[in-house]
């Protein structure tokens, strides 16, 4: 118990490091951004941007599921340390393989989408692609171990760096082309010494894991359901990926007409605000936190213990967002350009919010492979998905109609799961604790509320 307790303090530590990391990010990647707006050609700022959503977006699908399966069997090969060594080469020798493999896909597509790339541009892209790639394994590896502050303050200090080189060179390049494969440079340098310096502190923190860390294990038979279960979590991640939005962006574009893919687009870019402080936050360590759970010699209690420790902690999450959105609905509708970009805003926002609150639930069916649940669960969106993608029901429905649709059975979806942990595992809801945070969280809203009345009167 005394070990587990680490963990959860591990846990809580995370948490904060992702927040300040993703804030910082956040800070200096819009920095440059405007910059690059203000400085570019239109048809530069174009290419770059555009490279950036290929390169993230390819490499999302390239994840086959790694993101949840890493923080779920991680803990069981750490019982061995030869196991454990084995799955990191093995898993990181993968993930070089496979992005290598479609590096030939990823440049299509970059010519493809961006015809007037030259041959350096290419070949800083795929380097970065390449790169980029290895460092989100490295990243699934140190978190899966909860080392969230050594790799997050690494990387951070890192992009701190590039930035303050790329605004450096904003001012210092009149070229709009030579500045564009200048900013990409950086990004490639930077990319070099993240890996290189993370593997190095890898290796050395592998090499000093106690000797508590030589039981006996059963490597190939884990490995298999290490498969197995990425397997699944990619299916899943896939599925989820068609109701979001770079999925719906262009199919709504031709089903209901750009005007309305607009305006979902417009009112979801706010929505995913609230939605993304919360997953950025909390990362893999929800899915790590069960697995240590689940793996300790005292699962049966712990896991429990660890439900209860997510549920508080994503509604100190989310309750205060709601708190804000309840603020911009009472003041900010005139910031919207028409009400129906408002409806949507409120709507996306809503279900985004109460699915991370009630994502615990599913966190457990995943940790517990509970596969049988989770399709159930999963069983509603799949066959409205199909009647999506094989009928007009986009164009009868309209985008208003496809929307309330859509997000309400993803919600159907969560409820279920969390009705199926409920009543098969039997887990204590923390009725008084989250109260006690509804309360102090709708104190805050009130206050703010009546400063604002205060202020405008």
């Amino acid at each position: 118990m005394t070990s587990y307790h680490h963990i959860q303090q591990q846990f809580t530590q995370a948490l904060g490091w992702n927040a300040f990391s993703y804030i910082i990010y956040k800070i200096l990647f819009t920095t440059l951004s405007f910059l690059l707006l203000a400085h570019l050609e239109t048809q530069d700022f174009s290419l770059w941007a555009n490279t950036m959503s290929i390169t993230f977006l390819l490499l999302l699908w390239l994840d086959l599921g790694m993101r949840k399966s890493i923080p779920r069997f991680l803990p069981e090969f750490a019982h061995n340390s030869k196991s454990l060594n084995r799955f990191v080469r093995i898993i990181l020798l993968a993930k070089l393989i496979l992005v290598i493999t479609t590096l030939p896909f990823f440049i299509i597509a970059l010519r493809w989408l961006i015809p007037q790339t030259n041959s350096v541009y290419i070949m800083y892209a795929a380097g970065i692609f390449v790169l980029q790639g290895l460092i989100s394994i490295i990243q699934l590896i140190y978190h899966a171990h909860f080392w969230n502050k050594l790799f997050n303050s690494i990387s951070t200090l890192i992009l701190a760096g590039e930035m303050a080189l790329n605004i450096m060179l904003v001012f210092l390049i009149a070229r709009s082309t030579d500045l564009i494969q200048s900013i990409l440079l950086t990004k490639l340098i930077a990319s070099t010494i993240t890996i290189i310096s993370t593997l190095i502190l890898l290796a050395m923190r592998y090499q000093s894991l106690p000797t508590k860390h030589n039981q006996s294990t059963d490597f190939i038979s884990t490995f298999k359901k290490f498969m197995y279960h990425s397997a699944i979590m990619w299916a899943s991640t896939t599925l989820k990926s068609l109701s979001e939005r770079n999925f719906l962006q262009p199919l709504l574009t031709v089903t209901v007409g750009a005007a309305s893919a607009n305006i979902f687009k417009v009112a979801n870019d706010g929505a995913l605000m609230f939605q993304r402080s919360v997953i950025k936050t909390v990362g893999t360590a929800d899915t790590a936190l069960l697995a240590y759970a689940q793996t300790d010699q005292d699962g049966k209690k712990l896991v429990p213990i660890a439900y209860t420790k997510l549920v508080q902690n994503f509604a100190a999450l989310c309750f205060p967002l709601l708190g804000i959105f309840f603020l911009i609905v009472i003041y900010g509708e005139a910031l919207f350009i028409s009400p129906l970009v408002f409806k949507l805003f409120s709507l996306l926002t809503i279900t985004h919010l109460i699915e991370a609150f009630l994502s615990p639930y599913e966190r457990v069916l995943e940790v517990r492979r509970a596969y049988g649940f989770l399709f159930c669960a999963y069983a509603p969106y799949v066959i409205l998905l199909f009647l999506f993608l094989t009928t007009n029901l986009f164009a009868s429905a309209g985008l208003l109609g496809s929307i309330i649709l859509l997000y309400g059975v993803r919600l159907v979806s969560a409820v279920a799961m969390a009705l199926i942990v409920w009543m098969h595992y039997q887990f204590t809801f923390p009725y008084s604790a989250l109260l006690r945070i509804a309360l102090l969280c709708s104190a805050a809203t009130a206050l703010v509320y009546f400063l604002l009345q205060v202020i405008t009167y």
